[in-house]
């Protein structure tokens, strides 16, 4: 089959680009030929910008030297994020997407349906409007919290007809479909699972850190509170702290990789000993890479989306507060990975039964 994805690709972010990356290649490795299709509005790319004026203006003078200073660091981010995009994924033209003929359209997974994401409404384009194909479906697709969708739920509902088959990845968002519209999703695994662990060890740079170390991972520059608490397990452990921020600013004093490629990122994983993080792709890395570590919870929205990732896999204990004690328990990544790829079995039948078999192993 000729199939063309839709998704974050373009978000210099290191969940975004993976994700992406994991359904191109559990796709191709099915049989089929597969095509990222190159939308990139306006609101995914923006953020990632050198110098925006809406940062700039937040900062005071004395901080607007050291912002200056930062710009190269992000400038050697932007460029390996862009040669990650334009080496690893088969890009075809958003405005050339209909005369390819696609089979099929995959469309997620991310916070496609996320309105705080999408410039505050649903965008068209990730709910399967604009692209034809005999299969229109989506993948894993996220809006963040349901909430969110509730200024938009006649729209949304609406948009929703132009699917063949919808899979979602959380059960609030599932849920929601079935109470709220005249339709209905399937719960499927992030992109991330579905394509497993060698997917990614395959892309992995090479190790990055000799000394045993414990990996913190955020989006962003996060209040010294989090950062303390993952200095602190380190410390009790006997590993050196190492520094990753998903936006490329970090202005902490640790080991900090702020402008590490999608492939170093990888290696981080695969390299370390323990994990804090605060990201839902970060916690996903850490469980198919089998790290121990734990999930910092400070908002409702960010509780969401990981109890529903952990409580089907017995970690929600992993989830802890800001104050919180951390978990002494080894984890049991026998049954873990037992569990996970249950999940994965029912994404790949998900995609099967709805016109993407696996032409390989058919």
């Amino acid at each position: 089959m000729k199939i063309g994805i839709l998704t974050f690709h373009c978000a210099h972010n290191y969940g975004a680009v993976l994700q992406a990356y994991g359904l191109q290649e559990y796709l191709r490795g099915c049989g089929h030929e597969v095509s990222v299709v190159d939308y990139r509005p306006r609101y995914l790319t923006a953020p990632y910008t050198l110098f925006s004026n809406e940062r700039k203006q937040l900062l005071s003078k004395k901080l607007l030297l050291r912002y200056y200073l930062l710009g190269f660091h992000r400038w050697l981010r932007r460029r390996k994020f862009n040669r990650f995009i334009s080496s690893r994924f088969a890009l075809v033209d958003v405005g050339a997407a209909n005369s390819l003929n696609f089979d099929a359209i995959v469309i997620g997974s991310d916070q496609i349906w996320n309105p705080q994401i999408t410039d505050g409404q649903i965008d068209n384009t990730y709910m399967g409007a604009t692209i034809n194909a005999r299969y229109i479906i989506s993948y894993a697709a996220c809006a963040g919290s349901i909430a969110l969708l509730n200024d938009h739920l006649g729209n949304f509902s609406h948009q929703l007809s132009h699917f063949t088959s919808i899979g979602v990845r959380e059960t609030a968002l599932a849920q929601l479909i079935a109470s709220k519209t005249p339709y209905s999703a399937t719960i499927v695994s992030d992109p991330v699972i579905l394509a497993g662990r060698d997917t990614f060890a395959r892309i992995a740079a090479p190790r990055q850190v000799r000394q045993p170390y414990l990996l913190f991972f955020s989006l962003t520059n996060e209040r010294i509170e989090l950062h303390n608490k993952a200095r602190a397990i380190a410390e009790a452990r006997g590993l050196q702290m190492v520094v990753v921020i998903s936006d490329g600013e970090s202005f902490h004093t640790d080991n900090v990789f702020d402008h590490a490629s999608p492939e170093e990122f990888l290696s981080l994983y695969m390299y370390a000993d323990y994990v804090v993080t605060k990201s839902f792709h970060g916690t996903v890395f850490s469980l198919i890479f089998n790290k121990p570590f734990i999930t910092i919870e400070d908002s409702p929205l960010i509780g969401e989306r990981m109890h529903q990732l952990l409580a089907p896999l017995g970690l929600e204990h992993r989830i802890v507060g800001i104050n919180d004690a951390v978990p002494s328990d080894v984890i049991d990544w026998q049954d873990v990975n037992t569990k996970i790829e249950a999940m994965r079995s029912v994404s790949k039948a998900f995609l099967s039964d709805n016109g993407i078999d696996d032409a390989i192993n058919k």
